[in-house]
């Protein structure tokens, strides 16, 4: 087992980056083997076509950046750290719990998921998939979304941090 007791404060940070990193890249095979899908979850895809273009929202245009020159209509991951202030914790997981139904339902979403640190129980990583740029700004402009980041602002002691990636290849079904 490893402890991160022993490690000075920056030790810790850089462990919990490669943890958070190594998770994203286990959920992102299981998530492609169908194990998070909607599907999975007994969602189904409601069929609604991805909201008219909007203008690109913040976050959006955050993770264009992080994507650099890959194509915006090709699917990514984003993983975003949150951090929850000390007792917020239980209203954060209630927001996402009501959010979380809506947005597996949207067009273009593989997956979302919220996952927390076992050691630090007001640290979460929200795994999102999504099949193109403008499926995810379609959900950042979504009723339940704006709702979602109201909620969550006053609750998080920092801002959230967003990271991108996106499948180099897909390993074959068995």
């Amino acid at each position: 087992m490893i402890s991160l007791s022993n490690c000075g404060k920056a030790d810790r940070s850089i462990v919990r980056r490669v943890v958070s990193t190594a998770v994203m890249l286990v959920v992102f095979v299981f998530v492609d083997a169908g194990v998070f899908s909607n599907a999975a979850f007994g969602d189904q895809q409601d069929g609604d076509a991805v909201a008219a273009a909007k203008p690109l929202h913040p976050l959006a245009a955050e993770i264009k950046i992080q994507l650099a020159d890959r194509p915006a209509d090709k699917p990514f991951v984003a993983a975003v750290t949150l951090k929850a202030n000390p007792g917020a914790a239980k209203k954060v997981v209630a927001a996402m719990r009501e959010a979380t139904p809506i947005t597996r339902k949207e067009e273009g979403n593989a997956a979302y998921l919220l996952l927390r640190d076992p050691s630090d129980k007001n640290l979460f990583v929200l795994f999102e998939r999504w099949k193109s740029l403008d499926t995810l700004n379609a959900h950042l402009h979504a009723e339940h979304t704006v709702k979602l980041l109201e909620t969550l602002e006053p609750l998080l002691s920092e801002a959230p941090k967003v990271d991108v990636m996106y499948p180099v290849f897909f390993p074959k079904a068995k």
